[in-house]
Formats: structure tokens, sequence, C-alpha cells
């Protein structure tokens, strides 16, 4: 999914943005509530360079309705979804 996207192309196929909304609400489920991904609510979701890791990767970024935003791991949002 991340290959179909731009670097800073919101994810805008529906389907693509159910998935995100399904596998964040599911991570969440195993977060601490000060670590939440989804926060005060999902506004959209975008394909942004990682800050943590220099080079020439990109991964998804959530934006929150409050603003905010955060990248997250789909593997680690899978691995914690398999639990």
């Amino acid at each position: 999914m991340l290959n179909r996207y731009a670097v800073w192309e919101r994810v805008v196929d529906i389907d693509d943005v159910s998935d995100l909304t399904a596998l964040l609400t599911v991570y969440d489920e195993n977060l601490l509530p000060a670590h939440s991904k989804t926060g005060v609510g999902i506004d959209y979701f975008e394909k942004r360079p990682d800050q943590e890791h220099t080079g020439n990767t990109a991964c998804f970024f959530v934006v929150r309705t409050d603003g905010t935003s955060t990248d997250f791991s789909v593997y680690k949002a899978l691995d914690s979804a398999a639990k």
C-alpha cells in the first residue's frame, strides 16, 4: 500500500483509509492512552519522509483532528493485531 502513494500524498482510497483506521484501532488497544496513535480522532493519513531514519525511507503518518500527527509502523501494528 505504501508504494502506491507519493511522499506528502494523502491516502484517499476509501479501502486504504478503512484498512489503516482498523489497524490503528486494534494497535491502540495494546498501548497506554498516552501513546495512542489515533489520539483525539483521525482526520487523515499521508505518506511522509521517515523522520527517525534518515535516507530515502518513508512511512504513513496519522494526522489527528486536533492537527497533531505521528508516524506508525504498519508492521508493529500488524504484530499487535495478531496478538
